[in-house]
């Protein structure tokens, strides 16, 4: 009896949205004044990178979620440079992905240098100030009363006025108590924040300690061993073997719809690449015939890859995850013109080929 299903290897291209802030009424509106921008998109996953934001484990990953999701911009996985990050994300049904050590390393200088010298205690909130404030006014306004009432010359009316100016008196100032109560927990907690990051740091300084300390006691335990004497290496014949090229020849029309992926190479094409296909490359990207879909030049990263176009009239272009995205008319020095595609400190450059008709 054959299988209902077979599991096989696949490799999906994802964009990824750095968050830089939280808050539900700032992505709101920042994703409504970019809907013309992300209608290119359009279909197409992307991976949510948490690790800029200034307090990570206090987002609403599920509010954030809903809030793209309402804009048509589909998230797929949460990044972050904390592996035990894990345990907030998966409990939202979302997979977890977890930063490289490349880009977590370069990630570490800033996240220090935005840590306070020293801790201090956060400042009273302008809402919890006001409340107490109001709460202790209506406590000196009503001792005011009280002792207009105790004046009064009605003795009957004056004894249940005063016994309900008491019990209002005692009921606020429980509500004064409970508020400064919240204002001794928020310090607490900002205490504990501050415990908790120094004993992190305290850690990591720890087990690099032990790392130095083992590696010095490996190097003693060499030089201490006898070394013996290696028997003599024959050489290998050198003889000249072909190589395999990772270069992929695309010699037919792209079709809309189709993708075409070089892992760890390049990607020719010499016929046409229609609008709504996707040509996607670890190395470098050749198109000697007219291109009007998607490019992807250095998809794994390498800033040094190149796009080489005969015929530029392309939606969207780019190089090591910045990219380019062409909603209007190119210049008419650019279309349909020969040109090259390269990233220069962040920012993709494109430039005619004067000597390419």
């Amino acid at each position: 009896m054959s299988s209902a299903f077979v599991i096989k290897s696949a490799r999906i291209e994802t964009l990824s949205i750095l968050l830089k802030d939280g808050n539900i009424d700032t992505l709101t509106a920042e994703l409504v004044a970019s809907s013309a921008h992300l209608s290119q998109f359009k279909g197409m996953p992307f991976v949510l990178d948490v690790h800029l934001l200034p307090d990570p484990w206090g987002l609403d990953i599920k509010a954030v979620w809903k809030c793209f999701a309402a804009h048509q911009v589909r998230i797929i996985a949460i990044r972050h440079t904390e592996a035990d990050y894990e345990a907030k994300v998966v409990q939202y049904g979302l997979p977890f992905i977890l930063i490289s050590n490349k880009e977590k390393d370069a990630a570490v200088p800033q996240a220090k240098a935005e840590v306070p010298a020293a801790p201090q205690v956060p400042p009273q909130s302008n809402v919890q100030q006001e409340q107490i404030q109001r709460l202790k006014d209506q406590v000196l306004q009503l001792k005011q009363q009280l002792a207009q009432a105790q004046a009064a010359a009605q003795p009957t009316i004056q004894q249940e006025q005063v016994e309900r100016l008491k019990a209002q008196i005692i009921q606020l100032k429980q509500q004064v108590g409970q508020a400064q109560q919240g204002q001794s927990n928020e310090q607490q907690l900002f205490a504990l924040q501050q415990e908790l990051q120094q004993t992190k740091q305290s850690y990591e300084t720890q087990v690099q300690d032990l790392q130095q300390q083992l590696q010095q006691a490996q190097q003693t335990i060499q030089e201490q061993t006898p070394r013996q004497p290696e028997p003599p290496v024959q050489q290998p014949v050198q003889r000249n073997l072909p190589t395999s090229s990772p270069t992929i020849i695309v010699d037919k029309p792209v079709r809309s719809g189709q993708q075409i992926y070089a892992e760890g190479g390049d990607v020719i094409c010499t016929a046409l690449v229609s609008q709504g296909s996707e040509i996607i490359a670890d190395g470098n990207i050749h198109i000697y015939a007219p291109f009007r879909g998607r490019a992807l030049a250095g998809a794994s990263g390498d800033k040094n890859a190149r796009i080489f176009i005969h015929s530029m009239q392309g939606q969207l272009i780019s190089i090591a995850g910045v990219y380019r995205i062409f909603d209007k008319e190119l210049p008419a020095s650019l279309y349909g013109k020969s040109v090259v595609v390269s990233l220069d400190g962040g920012k993709l450059n494109i430039t005619a080929l004067s000597g390419i008709s």
